[in-house]
């Protein structure tokens, strides 16, 4: 009996009854996409949904991110689509989690449909401020509080200085 149960698990389907692949979900088409872009970018107000800068401040384009990519079972409807700027963009990849540096557990990102802005982070001067796992671990992944970010943010925000004497105290 038991040589006969390890022949059934082992066994093999015959070549002509493999499974199919699953076919990804539908892409937008390319006549569609300006229109699905203007949507995503109105609804996000011309604004990062991660990090908050407006796209106008930016030296590149904002771009329409997955929130749940492609790969990982995503679609392209409007609820799954975020606007995010190019560094926000790139740094999230397809990431889904991230560990809370406070904690070293393992939480989900912020989620743009999903979670309130407001109650993930709060600006301390040009700082993001994570306040919970999911900010902080989302703050950390992107790297929202590199130097440069956090002087770009203070700038925006009407603070001035030179390289030489560097941000003032906020």
């Amino acid at each position: 009996m038991e040589r006969r149960v390890r022949s059934m698990v082992t066994k093999r389907k015959p070549r002509g009854e493999r499974t199919p692949p699953v076919a990804p979900p539908p892409r937008p088409s390319s006549r569609d996409f300006p229109l699905l872009r203007e949507k995503v970018a109105d609804r996000a107000s011309y604004t990062c949904e991660y990090c908050q800068t407006p796209e106008q401040a930016s030296f590149a384009p904002h771009q329409v991110d997955h929130i749940v990519s492609v790969k990982h079972g995503g679609d392209s409807g409007i609820d799954n689509l975020a606007f995010a700027c190019t560094l926000c963009n790139r740094r999230k990849g397809s990431d889904l989690s991230s560990l809370d540096p406070e904690t070293d557990q393992l939480v989900p990102l912020f989620h743009p449909r999903r979670d309130q802005w407001h109650e993930h982070f709060k600006f301390n001067g040009g700082e993001l401020v994570g306040l919970t796992p999911s900010g902080r671990a989302t703050i950390h992944l992107l790297r929202l509080n590199h130097p440069h970010r956090v002087q770009e943010r203070l700038v925006r925000f009407g603070w001035r200085w030179t390289r030489e004497e560097g941000p003032p105290n906020a």
